[in-house]
């Protein structure tokens, strides 16, 4: 029985310090979602910044909820919230990558394009 109250002391603790963090960046991603909005290609996409500030927000008060009732389902829930926050992340991050790949090769392309038409003849004589 004593390991098992050590155990939750220590995941009171570690909760409790990740908890102001996770509030934080939750706060700064529906801001950062909110300011997007204002731009005309962020309005596409200004939801997920959004989405992903609100799921560290509950995250966040899902451990706090943890750290009061000490209920184990309070403990899943808040697990489940940073794992879905984890996996949200890493999906824009391949989702990134992919596009600036796709983007990259297009400027390519574009770029090879110009300098077999001729346009590029000229670039060096401002120099």
């Amino acid at each position: 029985m004593e390991i098992q109250e050590q155990l939750w002391s220590n995941y009171c603790l570690e909760i409790n310090k990740g908890r102001g963090w996770l509030k934080f960046l939750g706060i700064i991603a529906i801001i950062s979602g909110a300011i997007n909005v204002l731009t005309v290609v962020g309005i596409i996409y200004a939801w997920i910044p959004i989405w992903i500030g609100v799921i560290m927000l509950q995250a966040s008060n899902r451990g706090q909820e943890f750290i009061n009732s000490k209920d184990p389902e309070k403990l899943n829930q808040y697990l489940e919230r940073v794992s879905f926050f984890y996996k949200l992340s890493g999906i824009m991050v391949i989702v990134s990558i992919a596009l600036t790949i796709i983007f990259m090769i297009i400027w390519a392309i574009v770029g090879f394009s110009f300098m077999k038409m001729g346009m590029g003849q000229d670039w060096g004589s401002f120099y």
